[in-house]
């Protein structure tokens, strides 16, 4: 579970950013208690916030409060949660493994299956303003350049 991979990246990082909290927004569908368990056994289960299913508004909220989006995917089609957090100005870990790579920054790239790829993606990310600007302004040119209304309607 990718999720668990997630939770185990948080218990790597150092002090510094272990008091981030991992919010899951979306339909349950089974696998709340297998989490729960996971984030137990992480030591991280004050640290894990799930919502359930969330408005648009919500959302977008959710997106723009955030520190970033850690979505280290096996396979996606597309990555629509990337775009989404892009569209809210939130930078982006993702898989180095899926289509997910070619949306986020070669320095937020990581192993899905790896907690220390992820965790070392995080900190990175935490650790710079500059890297957090620069994912954010490719997120922009992505956004503009490759997947803008001309393009898709195109």
């Amino acid at each position: 579970m990718l999720v668990g991979a997630v939770l185990d990246a948080r218990r790597q990082l150092d002090g510094t950013y272990q008091a981030l909290s991992l919010v899951l927004a979306g339909a349950d569908r089974g696998v709340g208690d297998s989490l729960r368990g996971i984030a137990e056994r992480a030591g991280a289960a004050d640290a894990v916030v799930q919502l359930g299913s969330v408005g648009e508004s919500q959302l977008r909220t959710l997106y723009a409060g955030a520190i970033a989006l850690a979505y280290p995917s096996l396979y996606e089609g597309l990555g629509l949660p990337v775009l989404e957090a892009y569209g809210c100005d939130t930078p982006v870990v993702g898989s180095n493994t899926s289509s997910v790579a070619e949306l986020v920054l070669p320095e937020l790239g990581c192993d899905p299956g790896d907690p220390a790829s992820i965790a070392a993606a995080m900190a990175r990310l935490a650790a710079s303003d500059g890297l957090r600007a620069k994912s954010l302004a490719f997120g922009r040119q992505l956004m503009a350049d490759e997947l803008g209304w001309d393009r898709a309607a195109g």
